[in-house]
């Protein structure tokens, strides 16, 4: 459960909330870095949905894990793309990279919910689910800032942070996962 509220946090904090810090460090301006962060969370909002009807017809462990794949080889050439700092490309990006985790992330709590027995369900979700977004989640936009400030392959350092917890999500998710 702390695996996947990790994958969690550390993918959607990451993208729609420390994101618009990296865009305005490579040169949008704050409104701009908004509009592109609104745009991905507006298609975000859909493709949940959507998902969440495919999951009626196909299992909701292949989405994840199709779409955690797909998001891990789209995300370096993504964060690359944003570093060119123009607004057009970047809304490219936004929508590519939200194409890539919103399924994945849209199956995140249903797969969670399955994985555990109903008598201590709230009990491991309330817990568990809480300690992994706020461990991992809540300081992800600090881990992603200090590489920014102080690593020459920031990109780099960020897309390999983020796939370690999709890594660990996706390990969780294929030996551990119910369906």
């Amino acid at each position: 459960m702390v695996v996947l509220a990790a994958y969690n946090g550390v993918t959607s904090w990451g993208i729609y909330v420390w994101l618009p810090v990296l865009l305005t460090y490579f040169g949008l301006s704050s409104s701009q870095a908004s509009l592109v962060i609104l745009i991905g969370l507006a298609l975000d909002i859909v493709l949940e949905a959507m998902t969440g009807l495919f999951a009626q017809k196909i299992d909701n462990k292949k989405i994840f894990l199709l779409f955690s794949t797909l998001f891990v080889i789209g995300l370096y050439p993504t964060l690359k793309l944003f570093q060119l700092g123009s607004f057009y490309l970047d809304i490219i990006g936004m929508i590519f990279i939200t194409l890539l985790i919103s399924p994945a992330t849209a199956m995140i709590n249903s797969i969670a919910v399955q994985s555990v027995e109903k008598k201590v369900r709230y009990l491991t979700l309330g817990i568990f689910w809480n300690i992994g977004m706020t461990l991992f989640g809540g300081t992800a936009p600090a881990v992603f800032s200090f590489f920014m400030h102080y690593a020459d392959q920031a990109s780099l350092l960020i897309m390999l942070y983020m796939s370690i917890f999709v890594l660990l999500g996706f390990i969780m998710v294929k030996r551990y996962a119910r369906r």
